[in-house]
């Protein structure tokens, strides 16, 4: 473990360096860009620019979790800030349309348009960042969204999914909380639609680089939710990277008590950071 922490420090500095000055502007953040008008207010993001953004800056879509029912970008923010303060990138912390709004798959449909909003012109126009390829990170229901984007967009055009105590495996969730799934898709679920929802069904051997990380005992996701897609994706040879760790709490054991925002416990920041600086070095930086 501290091999790896010194690798990820070593890393990390190479990451800041490659978001080295073009405009010479300070870090900002603007509110409320829309990536999807016809959402209206579901439909938009605060993108987190840092200093002295370049054409090639790396971008992060950061998608919250809260069951697909709840929550909202504020209660990802601690990690947009992450990515935007620590690893130089910008980020595009997003809204998205909860299932009182309407089933499944119309929040996975809503994050892939903001992937894809990320990738297009208009973006590249207001931010002067020219996105070839996007990270995509999320936790809890959020990592089942962050997985479902990244692997329902072409490979070429992903850099990498960070999916923190995220739903890989739909079917080990809804049997310790059905509750969620009939709310989810409208109704109970059959077995065929959850496993055609799960981002386990999308792993081939093209998919790209995927980090997870999971508590072994985790009392708002089953472990077996991650476990068996990472089972998965190494199957396919897909680059990929599981850092576990003892419950923490009774809930998801991934916040440092008392922040706010949220921050994720500093052993999961290092392990991201370790991934993404990692795989943005083996790509020659910036989702080359």
């Amino acid at each position: 473990m501290r091999t790896e922490k010194k690798r990820g420090l070593i890393a990390l500095g190479a990451a800041v360096a490659l978001a080295a000055a073009a405009w010479g502007g300070p870090a900002t953040i603007v509110r409320d860009l829309t990536y999807n008008a016809a959402a209206g207010k579901d439909g938009l993001g605060d993108l987190y620019l840092p200093a002295d953004v370049k054409p090639d800056t790396p971008v992060v879509l950061a998608i919250h979790g809260g069951g697909w029912s709840g929550l909202d970008r504020a209660s990802w923010a601690g990690v947009a800030e992450f990515f935007w303060k620590d690893l130089g990138f910008a980020v595009f912390n997003i809204e998205y349309r909860l299932v009182k709004k309407g089933p499944w798959p119309l929040c996975g449909n809503d994050c892939v348009a903001a992937a894809n909003y990320l990738l297009g012109d208009d973006f590249r126009n207001r931010s002067g960042i020219a996105c070839k390829k996007v990270w995509v990170c999320g936790g809890s229901a959020g990592g089942h969204l962050a997985l479902w984007t990244g692997l329902s967009l072409p490979s070429e055009r992903v850099a990498g999914i960070v999916s923190v105590s995220g739903i890989g495996d739909l079917v080990p969730d809804a049997q310790a909380h059905p509750g969620r799934y009939a709310g989810l898709f409208g109704h109970k679920p059959t077995a065929a639609e959850l496993a055609a929802a799960s981002p386990l069904s999308l792993v081939t051997p093209k998919a790209p680089p995927v980090f997870c990380s999971h508590a072994t005992v985790d009392g708002a996701v089953p472990f077996e939710s991650s476990r068996v897609f990472v089972e998965a994706c190494r199957k396919a040879w897909v680059p990929t990277e599981f850092f576990t760790y003892a419950k923490r709490d009774d809930g998801h054991s991934i916040w440092v008590p008392g922040r706010s925002p949220h921050k994720l416990f500093p052993d999961i920041e290092a392990a991201v950071m370790h991934f993404v600086t990692k795989v943005e070095k083996e790509t020659g930086g910036k989702g080359k």
